[in-house]
């Protein structure tokens, strides 16, 4: 498997706990002789073995950079109501949360409870650090939706095209998106579109001169200058940034390619 970068996949379980005190006696006086009386109890502020939680513009941006990662949590889990003769799904209300190396936590911004969906799911950082992309799948009208990190402001990007896509940010500061589509139908391979921050297409690679059908994986390389380009049954391809095809890469059978999913927290840009 071809990967620059390592998205870390992790299960966040973010538990408050509740402070705690406790009381001591003051030391000793130094020739020995017990206190005649014991000081008045001091209540600990221990830190959470979780971290702590505070505002959003609290958070230290000039140190925000290897080991901080973005983190959804959802404080009520997602049900299935039993007492819905359909078996109704209901989902829960999900947080953006930036966290730093101690586990200390910041919260950028709260998706509502999206009612019997899943509701948008965590999919990509862009490289400089200042946005993160979700989408929801399950949407009436599904849309890449771009979080501004320092303002928790939320963007919903339109996409033309079919209703089955998979958006990432470009490489290497995310200026752009590029998006997979799947054919709605199922009888025609993926395509692969750059759009710019609002929507309009920037360029439609030509995945059909790949000599075999586009399998829907690319992977860029870290300059954002190239792609390889999975296929389903013939060598990966590189074509640069332009649509121009490079190269074609022989690889071992099985081999596959592999762009980055949909996942619960991501590290760093340019970490892994």
């Amino acid at each position: 498997m071809l990967t620059w970068r390592t998205t870390a996949v992790i299960a966040l379980a973010l538990v408050l706990l509740a402070g705690c005190s406790s009381s001591t006696a003051p030391p000793p006086g130094k020739n020995g002789a017990a206190p005649t009386a014991a000081g008045p109890a001091t209540p600990a502020d221990p830190k959470s073995v979780h971290g702590d939680e505070a505002a959003l513009e609290t958070t230290p941006w000039d140190q925000v950079g290897p080991g901080w990662m973005l983190a959804t949590w959802t404080q009520v889990p997602a049900t299935v109501v039993t007492t819905d003769p359909s078996g109704s799904y209901q989902g829960a209300a999900t947080t953006l949360y930036l966290v730093d190396p101690s586990g200390d936590r910041y919260p950028i911004t709260t998706f509502p409870q999206p009612g019997k969906t899943p509701g948008p799911a965590l999919v990509d950082w862009s490289g400089d650090g200042e946005r993160a992309l979700f989408y929801d799948q399950s949407a009436d009208k599904p849309a890449p939706i771009i979080v501004d990190l320092h303002t928790g402001a939320q963007t919903a990007i339109p996409v033309r095209g079919s209703t089955q896509f998979v958006p990432h940010f470009t490489r290497p500061s995310g200026k752009a998106l590029l998006i997979v589509h799947k054919d709605d139908s199922g009888n025609q391979p993926p395509t692969l579109e750059r759009v710019d921050l609002a929507g309009e297409r920037e360029l439609l690679f030509p995945t059909d001169n790949l000599g075999s059908p586009f399998s829907g994986s690319y992977l860029p390389t870290p300059d954002g200058t190239q792609l390889i380009l999975g296929t389903d049954t013939g060598p990966m391809v590189l074509m640069g940034n332009d649509g121009t095809v490079v190269r074609t890469i022989a690889v071992p059978h099985g081999a596959t390619v592999n762009g980055g999913s949909v996942t619960d927290a991501l590290l760093y840009p340019g970490q892994g």
